[in-house]
């Protein structure tokens, strides 16, 4: 959630007339934007929807296995859907990302703690999905 209220690296709003905020202190403080990030960002009631309107059919692929072991993430998906496997030469990147310092979570613990009260209820759907799927 944090890219879309944030500002670049630079100093500039990638999104003119969106809050744009330095830290995730701050963002904390302003309840305008607060709200709008927890709107934006609760998506558990939505995949436990989606699981129950396609079953079985329906996967979830952890984001740490596309990190660490992208080919079996794609080639599970492949086998799943029943189309060929990806190519043995086929490299798998990773694009839009960014190395480097850009939250305050890792150094600031109250921040952490208080992110964690108030996604508690998302904790608790994405519990459930992963209890479902």
């Amino acid at each position: 959630f944090w890219k879309f209220r944030s500002c670049c690296k630079d100093g500039r709003n990638p999104r003119p007339g969106t809050p744009c905020h330095r830290s995730l202190s701050e963002l904390l403080e302003d309840r305008r934007a607060l709200a709008l990030v927890e709107e934006d960002w609760v998506v558990g009631e939505h995949l436990l929807d989606l699981l129950r309107l396609f079953g079985r059919r329906a996967t979830l692929v952890h984001q740490e296995l596309l990190r660490v072991a992208p080919r079996q993430a794609f080639q599970d998906l492949a086998r799943q859907l029943g189309v060929e496997p990806f190519a043995s030469g086929l490299d798998f990147e990773r694009h839009n990302s960014e190395s480097g310092h850009r939250t305050d979570l890792c150094k600031n613990s109250s921040v952490l703690s208080e992110l964690q009260r108030r996604f508690e209820p998302e904790y608790r759907s994405m519990e459930e999905v992963l209890r479902v799927a």
